[in-house]
């Protein structure tokens, strides 16, 4: 009964560390993304101006 539960810990633990490292990795995605739509807006911008 010990090493089930030894082993369900472990799982849970490793699964809570996935997922920590998903969602960084997916808030890293989106504020990447972020940023190339600001820049890209940024240019229409300004090629909107020089027209």
């Amino acid at each position: 009964m010990y090493e089930i539960r030894k082993k369900i810990l472990i799982i849970m633990k490793w699964l809570i560390f996935v997922m920590s490292r998903v969602s960084t990795i997916q808030s890293l995605n989106i504020a990447l993304n972020g940023s190339i739509l600001v820049r890209s807006k940024s240019d229409q911008c300004k090629s909107l101006d020089i027209e």
